[in-house]
C-alpha cells in the first residue's frame, strides 16, 4: 500500500517526501477544468507539488480503487484540498501507477483530472 506513503506526504505537505516517493523517470499528465492537456516528467511533479504546498491547504481522499497488475499497484483517488486561509476548496481525480518492486522512487505514473480547480491552474 505504497499510496498512504504519497497520500501522507501531501497531506502534511512534505515536498522531500515527495523526492524520495517519485521515480526519476516519473510522468506526469494534467487535464484542466477547460480539457487542456498538460505533460511533464519527474522535475514538472516537484514544481506543481511545490506551488501546491506553498499555500496551507486541508486534504481529504476518497480511495475510489486499487489494483494491482503484475509489479505494479494503480490506485484511483479523488483528492480534495482546503485552502486554510480562504476556506475554498479544489477537486481531482487521480490515478497513480506505483512500482511495487522499489524501496524508495516507485511512483511511476501520475494522472490528473481536474473537476474543480482551487484557483486557476
Amino acid at each position: 500500500m505504497k499510496y498512504l506513503h504519497y497520500l501522507i506526504a501531501c497531506q502534511e505537505q512534505d515536498l522531500e517526501a515527495m523526492k524520495i516517493i517519485l521515480a526519476s523517470d516519473a510522468k506526469l499528465t494534467i487535464i484542466s477544468k477547460d480539457g487542456s492537456e498538460f505533460k511533464g516528467d519527474y522535475h514538472h511533479l516537484i514544481h506543481s507539488l511545490g506551488d501546491y504546498f506553498s499555500t496551507e491547504c486541508v486534504w481529504d481522499f476518497d480511495v475510489l480503487h486499487r489494483a494491482e497488475r503484475r509489479h505494479e499497484e494503480l490506485v484511483v483517488i479523488k483528492a480534495t484540498r482546503e485552502n486554510v486561509t480562504t476556506q475554498k476548496s479544489g477537486a481531482y481525480l487521480w490515478l497513480l501507477t506505483f512500482d511495487t518492486n522499489k524501496i524508495d522512487h516507485y511512483l511511476k505514473r501520475v494522472y490528473v483530472e481536474v473537476i474543480n480547480p482551487l484557483k486557476a491552474e
